[in-house]
């Protein structure tokens, strides 16, 4: 099953235009927040999918706005409080990468120059990474990215797409995709009872 990855590369102000962060006040990030629930949210359209964010140990920290983070947000009162319930329910897997990786292999996805750890995650998990609508490069359904994989026989550099949304539009694009996972995964009747748990998780069978 894919897992939703947080883009931490998202987080930073790559115009340079908001003194170092993605938004302009708070008034700005509590918008963009709203959008990440909102794109978060549509998830729920593909039982396929994993429910869990998966992101950074380091994520309540990342800054929004000057003098308001992520843990800040979750705590303003001017805040929807469903919200902010429903991010501390899905971002519960925070993680490392080493468990994943193979001791021979070592890769690096790179976007515009920059490392991401969620762009490393996402190819290895064959996720789709999710981002803050923060800036309009964000604003798409793949990254193109470099992927450099360095293993003790050679090294190897190549451009791949992520899948990638910052809207809930954007999930229009992997429909295709996650239906054809979703059929694969039911192919006897011990996983149509799995899969329904999975889209009806209310409901006893």
């Amino acid at each position: 099953m894919p897992a939703i990855i947080l883009n931490e590369l998202s987080f930073e102000d790559w115009g340079a235009i908001n003194s170092g962060y993605p938004c302009r006040d708070r008034h700005h990030a509590r918008e963009v927040m709203q959008g990440l629930i909102a794109t978060l949210r549509e998830t729920a359209r593909f039982p396929v999918i994993r429910p869990e964010l998966r992101t950074q140990y380091a994520s309540l920290e990342y800054s929004l706005a000057e003098d308001y983070t992520v843990a800040h947000w979750r705590n303003d009162p001017d805040v929807n409080k469903d919200e902010q319930r429903f991010l501390r329910l899905r971002s519960t897997i925070a993680f490392s990468l080493e468990e994943e990786l193979s001791a021979d292999t070592i890769s690096e996805v790179t976007w515009k120059g920059r490392k991401g750890f969620g762009l490393s995650a996402t190819r290895l998990l064959n996720g789709i990474c999710l981002s803050l609508t923060s800036n309009e490069d964000w604003n798409r359904s793949l990254l193109d990215v470099q992927v450099t994989v360095v293993s003790k026989v050679d090294v190897r550099e190549k451009t791949e797409n992520l899948r990638h949304v910052s809207n809930p539009s954007h999930f229009v694009d992997h429909e295709e995709w996650l239906r054809h996972l979703q059929e694969s995964l039911v192919h006897d009747g011990p996983a149509i009872i799995e899969q329904a748990n999975i889209a009806y998780p209310n409901v006893e069978f």
